[in-house]
């Protein structure tokens, strides 16, 4: 019995450890079952008061160290997490400038779980001192940075981003200017704004309402390319600007709405308000951002016009009027970026913009002729008053396709292709009417007729353009070559057609049209470019390229109209040409606090259809603007030197040498009649010298900064001998300008802030033309609110009224010419923004690149 008993119990301690062994394998499975969770969450507090922290970074990190999910806290120090990975041995990743940072097996962390969501414990974290001191020393990136063939600004590093708009941001950029009418300039030039490494498709209005809609944490950076390399295209010699928004790698929704009311109040009122909606929503494998900025400006506007004419200059045209103008915009904006494999990447961006615009000459507008003018014997010789209206809808579509290839990392060895379509759709009318008042009029000007017309334009552009990019790291990671192509083809289509009023009445129109203006222009650019750049030692790098590219283009020119509607033939135009750009760039770095810069190119000025066609459209009753099909292309050389000092200064000097110019217009004044057209024309050789001095966001005190942008520029332009002949007279000028831009702003406490801003130029010349003095000072203040979401702010613009415009030209040292307007711009704009969701900066690709599109 004792034997079978002993048996018994061993059989039974056999099946107890063979049970226990299977429980605990069993509740071992289920442990770590327990651990592999969707989603974790909790919140993180601070040990000293016990207060909860907002915009702490918590992430959960697999075996490799590979964040799987990431999120930032709430004002209530909350946070919530969507893990994309086996979390059974991750770890919790807690940090925040200022304390200490924490680091747990998440298994650990975990309060309760349920349904796949894990409970953590709370989080205390640590003040320490040490911690505050090396990240700001070390992990604060520097506000400027010097790349090869640009400055670089990191806004991030910038107070106004946090509640200024993206229009603010780049007034605070280096050697950025913003003129009265929104016109963006670097280093006193204008330039083509970029957003994401694509041409912004917007200007004037457009972009001046995308800009301010647009707040400026949104932007990561700003990109100074004032004499871009061979790898842009070699159009234009202002630069470009190049705006990189933020891309946030936090899943879900985050974004910004934005609303802005505002009041002109000379010489009468008038509205205009804007709306700003931009969203962004990510996945682990896509990301999509969507946005919608409608606006409405209203506007009143005074001009006078003045003409000496006549071969002595006797005769002297008065042009008086005042127009009322409203304008309508909405520009809407979708992409989405798919992550096809680890190294694969495919996008797609479509942008509609769309604007109607209205202006009508108000009644009281008059043209006065005067003969003998300033002598003794003065005398009104005609009276002529007018009345005209025009409007213009415009519709602009885009869409790019991209798709990046990254063949090895460790060598940024990557391939990127683009292929874009553009339209631009613009439908517009025109109405004017001329009645001479006889009883003004003096006797000898009986035989004058009235004289009116009405006329309609189509015109539509489309661009399309291909282009493949190459770059690798080579010479053990000191050198970087970069190859690419491009093809790029747009062809206009215009129709116009004017019909006469019949002149005694001013009622009728004529039965045919009395001019015709239908025309086609294509134009094919083909290109192809090879950059490298080797950094020598730790304080020299350098970058050279060349950029060839071959342009054909035809016009088919259809102008004028007989009486019996038949068509009178057509100017045909054609011209080819190849040409080679150089570029090349010099840096030296003699410390973490000096960054010296020295660089050349090569570029040119395509002339764009409206420069080209021979119809005369006209301006008012005595002035009109005429293109010339015979025009040729300018070319420029660029040269000029930086120095970025201590990440806040940045000194410029440069120097442009332009021959056939042909940014302006002739001025070919009838000194009979004091009729004048504006014509296009390879005008002279203009030489273009500038230094500027930028101070980026300087602090003064812990609240007080000031951020300054000064320019000098000479000009000095001489005219070709047949120009001057053809308008019988010298018109080579030269002279200097100063123009600048500053702002100060003042922290308060309760989250407030006031600032005064300022922009303003001296006397200036351009070609033939010189330009009074302007200025304009704006005053500012702001409430953030909401844990600092919601920013509140009012801003009352020009309050010195000295935004006033004057224009003149001088032939012979006589006064021929002046355009002024006689109102500023003061006004009241109030604007709320709300900011939700949270974002930080991640890495882009090159994408998009439809240089051409300013010439739209």
């Amino acid at each position: 019995m004792q034997c079978v008993s002993i048996v018994t119990h061993c059989k039974y301690n056999f099946i107890m450890n063979r049970i226990l062994f299977l429980l605990s394998a069993v509740l071992s499975v289920c442990s770590v079952a327990a651990q592999n969770y969707s989603s974790v969450k909790g919140a993180v507090f601070s040990e000293s008061g016990g207060d909860a922290l907002q915009y702490v970074t918590v992430a959960v990190m697999d075996t490799s160290g590979r964040v799987i999910g990431g999120a930032t806290t709430d004002s209530l120090g909350m946070y919530s997490i969507s893990v994309s990975g086996n979390t059974s041995e991750s770890r919790l990743l807690v940090s925040f400038v200022g304390y200490v940072e924490q680091d747990h097996p998440l298994s650990d962390m975990v309060e309760t779980s349920s349904g796949g969501t894990a409970v953590l414990k709370d989080i205390f974290l640590k003040d320490d001192a040490q911690m505050l001191a090396g990240a700001v020393v070390s992990d604060k990136r520097q506000l400027l940075e010097h790349h090869f063939d640009r400055i670089v600004l990191n806004v991030s590093e910038l107070a106004v981003a946090r509640t200024g708009n993206a229009l603010d941001v780049l007034k605070s950029s280096p050697g950025v200017t913003v003129d009265k009418d929104g016109n963006i300039k670097l280093n006193g030039q204008t330039v083509s704004v970029w957003i994401d490494g694509r041409p912004s498709q917007m200007s004037g209005k457009d972009l001046e309402a995308y800009l301010q809609g647009s707040t400026g944490d949104a932007i990561e950076k700003v990109e100074l390319i004032s004499n871009p390399s061979a790898k842009y295209d070699a159009e234009g010699s202002g630069g470009i600007i190049n705006i990189k928004t933020k891309k946030g790698f936090m899943k879900g929704l985050n974004g910004s709405v934005r609303l802005a009311a505002g009041v002109h109040f000379l010489p009468k009122a008038s509205w205009e308000g804007s709306i700003s909606a931009n969203l962004m929503y990510k996945t682990d494998k896509t990301s999509t951002a969507f946005s919608y900025s409608p606006g409405y400006w209203g506007d009143y506007d005074g001009n006078s016009e003045q003409k000496r004419y006549g071969d002595d200059y006797s005769s002297f045209q008065e042009t008086g009027s005042f127009t009322r103008g409203d304008y309508m915009g909405h520009n809407i904006s979708l992409g989405n970026d798919w992550k096809i494999s680890r190294k694969d990447v495919l996008g797609v961006n479509f942008r509609v913009s769309l604007s109607d615009n209205r202006s009508k000459v108000l009644p009281g507008a008059m043209v006065t002729d005067y003969r003998n003018y300033g002598t003794g014997d003065q005398y009104i010789w005609s009276v002529l008053n007018g009345m005209s209206s025009d409007s213009s809808k415009g519709e602009r579509y885009s869409l790019n396709l991209n798709y990046t290839r990254t063949f090895d990392e460790s060598k940024a060895q990557e391939l990127t292709i683009n292929a874009d379509y553009n339209r631009n759709m613009t439908d517009g009318f025109s109405m004017q009417k001329n009645v001479y008042d006889k009883e003004l009029s003096s006797p000898d000007a009986e035989g004058l007729k009235n004289y009116g017309f009405r006329d309609g334009t189509l015109r539509i552009l489309d661009l399309y353009s291909f282009k493949a990019d190459y770059s690798q790291n080579f010479w053990k990671e000191t050198g970087r070559i970069e190859a690419g192509v491009k093809a790029a083809v747009s062809d206009t289509r215009n129709r116009f057609s004017r019909f006469d009023y019949i002149p005694e009445t001013l009622d009728d129109l004529s039965e045919y049209p009395s001019e015709r203006n239908d025309f086609t222009y294509d134009e094919q650019v083909y290109a192809a470019y090879f950059n490298v750049a080797k950094q020598f030692s730790e304080k020299w790098n350098a970058q050279i390229g060349v950029r060839g590219e071959y342009t054909v283009q035809q016009g088919d020119w259809m102008t004028g109209i007989p009486a019996d509607g038949a068509d009178s033939g057509s100017t045909k135009t054609y011209k080819d040409y190849f040409d080679a750009f150089p570029s090349a760039y010099v840096c030296y770095m003699p410390s973490q606090k000096a960054i010296l810069t020295a660089n050349y190119s090569y570029r040119l000025s395509r002339p764009k259809y409206w420069q080209m066609n021979p119809f005369r459209s006209y301006m008012n009753a005595t002035t009109y603007s005429q293109g010339n099909p015979l025009l040729l292309p300018s070319y420029s050389h660029n040269v000029s030197l930086s120095a970025v000092l201590f990440s806040r200064l940045t000194l410029t000097a440069g120097y442009s040498h332009n021959r056939n110019y042909s940014d302006m217009q002739v001025p070919v004044l009838d000194r009979e009649n004091g009729m004048m057209g504006l014509i296009y024309a390879n005008a002279g050789v203009q030489q273009y010298v500038f230094g500027a001095v930028s101070l980026s966001e300087l602090p003064l005190t812990k609240w007080w900064n000031l951020t300054l942008n000064a320019n000098y520029s000479y000009v000095m332009f001489n005219a070709y001998s047949g120009i001057a002949e053809g308008i019988g007279g010298n018109l080579d000028n030269r002279g200097g300008q100063f123009s600048g831009f500053f702002s100060t702003t003042f922290f308060l406490p309760e989250s407030f802030k006031i600032s005064l801003d300022g922009w303003g130029v001296t006397s200036q010349t351009a070609g033939y033309y010189r330009f009074n003095p302007m200025m304009s000072l704006n005053f500012n203040v702001e409430k953030t609110f909401l844990d600092g979401d919601a920013t509140l702010a009012l801003r009352v613009n020009d309050f010195a009224n000295t935004m006033k415009f004057r224009m003149n030209l001088d032939t012979d040292g006589i006064r021929t010419y002046s355009l002024r307007n006689g109102y500023g711009k003061i006004g009241l704009t109030m604007s709320f923004t709300w900011r939700f969701g949270k974002s930080s900066g991640n890495s882009r690709r090159n994408v998009g690149s439809l240089e051409e599109d300013s010439r739209m």
